[in-house]
């Protein structure tokens, strides 16, 4: 039987899932939709930290491993923060990891306009480079 707690991240989870059903299904592109699917990643991940004392062991082990020690968790963090054009005060770069594909480094100062405006988008990178990237194949972030 699931603890109260895990019950509760379930719902966040729940919320996510619904949102990037509609954002992979959806016949137009829609960036409000997708910002918002990194947001509610985002609550989900706030929500796991906040009844991480009230989850069983067993319940913890497994969700530590994708919330606390996973670059793909830390990586859709700091990529919300360009979602809600939000400043971090280490303005760190983010790195993209795509299937098939070398890396991809942007800046923490990239515009949610480049990142966002469509389901396939070209993101100037670091090096100066714009990088024609999908949101969907978007696999591992660091």
């Amino acid at each position: 039987m699931p603890s109260t707690a895990l019950l509760i991240v379930e719902h966040y989870f729940i919320a996510f899932e619904e949102k990037v059903a509609r954002c992979r299904d959806s016949n137009t592109f829609c960036p409000h939709e997708l910002m918002d699917a990194y947001s509610r990643f985002a609550r989900l991940r706030d929500r796991y930290i906040e009844e991480q004392s009230n989850l069983e062991p067993s319940e913890k082990r497994e969700l530590c491993r994708t919330f606390e020690n996973d670059t793909y968790t830390q990586g859709m963090m700091r990529l919300r923060i360009i979602a809600d054009h939000s400043v971090t005060s280490s303005n760190e770069n983010i790195t993209l990891r795509i299937p098939n594909r070398e890396p991809i480094v942007i800046s923490a100062e990239t515009s949610a306009m480049q990142v966002f405006q469509a389901s396939t988008v070209y993101i100037p990178t670091v090096q100066s480079f714009c990088e024609a990237t999908q949101h969907i194949e978007i696999d591992h972030i660091e």
